[in-house]
């Protein structure tokens, strides 16, 4: 009971630190729990939201009814720690132990909000793996609360390389892993918290963009053998550290309808596919994007031409049947937007295209963000 009532002071101050959030009763995201020692790793820099107690109150809570260790790093170019608090008091009665668990609370709420990275860039990547030591150095289990938007800069997970966040997620796997920059999760619970929220002067995540960034997140903390996975859903708001420094904005898909033309190159911006597959993941944005290219041919009585291309993954054989089929899901959105299906014709040519770019490195792994740009479809209007 004494333990109980410390730990309950502890979460008097966390509580009254930020807005109400849901009671750690409800159930944390992805079924997780929370083991200690703790690590938070906080997105304290440009882009996205500062970090701050509120958003986390109901993980703190948890760490400090387990009495857990809770440390604060930054997910900056180059991590490391900022505070350290323990939620286990050492004090000789009640009175005294009360008082230290809210002098715990304390210093991690004005640790969380004085966090900000020392570096440019953003590496939560990093963050993950300098979390994950510190937590095997102690305990064979523990907690990471990662606090990131997940737009990392740097290294082979480069948001800001054009496709990446339309990228596989099998292909951020694989491209991290044979990096040797997939970090040793096992037996790690992982919370993130703020995925894919934003702050000026990046531009918004449209909704299929930041469902791809969780998918893709998912896979990776999942391949990189996190005993759990929960993605928080509440949103952070609000502005970056006034502070921080500088990181690079990252490209986000224009959402807008296609402009009609005689040459249109279907991304996966617009026209993705389920990985390794013809289904369309967005048939309705399919169509969205597709609306005005639709019109124009029917306005015009014009024939299009549907060439389907691919990353150079599998074999020869299966990528031009995939890029076949592909360019034959396209048709058949077109066709259900008007265009008259004799006037459609459709190929398939893999990766012989003169647009093609080169998509694997020296390993023979493929580079995420280029195989989604070699992933289209090439529509070419051709007059009656």
């Amino acid at each position: 009971m004494r333990g109980l009532a410390l730990a309950t002071a502890a979460l008097v101050t966390l509580a009254a630190c930020g807005s109400p959030q849901p009671a750690v009763e409800e159930g944390l995201p992805g079924g997780c729990e929370v083991v200690g020692p703790v690590v938070v790793a906080a997105g304290g820099r440009s882009n996205m939201p500062a970090p701050g107690v509120a958003p986390l109150s109901r993980y703190l809570q948890a760490a400090a009814e387990s009495g857990a260790e809770v440390t604060v790093v930054d997910t900056g170019g180059s991590p490391k720690p900022h505070v350290s608090v323990s939620f286990t008091s050492t004090a000789a009665n009640e009175v005294a132990a009360n008082e230290q668990l809210k002098a715990s609370a304390e210093q991690l709420r004005s640790g969380l909000e004085a966090t900000v990275a020392q570096s440019e860039g953003a590496a939560p990547l990093d963050a993950l793996d300098f979390s994950a030591r510190h937590i095997h150095s102690a305990s064979p289990m523990g907690t990471i609360v990662l606090v990131d938007s997940g737009l990392q800069t740097a290294g082979i997970l480069d948001y800001t390389q054009p496709g990446m966040l339309r990228a596989e997620p099998a292909d951020l796997v694989d491209g991290v892993r044979g990096s040797g920059q997939l970090p040793d999760l096992s037996g790690v619970r992982v919370f993130v918290v703020g995925l894919g929220d934003t702050a000026a002067p990046q531009v918004s995540l449209d909704t299929a963009s930041r469902t791809a960034l969780v998918d893709q997140w998912t896979a990776l903390l999942s391949a990189a053998g996190a005993d759990c996975v929960g993605v928080d859903p509440q949103p952070l708001t609000g502005a970056s550290p006034a502070a921080a420094l500088p990181v690079p904005t990252v490209p986000v898909p224009d959402v807008a309808p296609l402009e009609p033309s005689t040459k249109v190159v279907l991304t996966a911006d617009s026209v993705q596919f389920v990985s390794d597959s013809a289904q369309l993941r967005d048939p309705e944005m399919a169509k969205k994007k597709l609306a005005s290219i639709a019109a124009n041919l029917v306005d015009s009585g014009s024939s299009v031409r549907l060439t389907g291309t691919t990353a150079t993954d599998g074999t020869e054989a299966g990528r031009l049947e995939l890029s076949r089929l592909r360019a034959e899901a396209v048709k058949d959105t077109l066709v259900e937007l008007g265009v008259p299906a004799e006037r459609i014709t459709t190929r398939g040519v893999g990766t012989h295209h003169r647009d093609h770019v080169d998509d694997l490195d020296a390993d023979g792994h493929l580079i995420p963000g280029k195989a989604a740009q070699n992933r289209t479809v090439i529509l070419t209007v051709r007059d009656v």
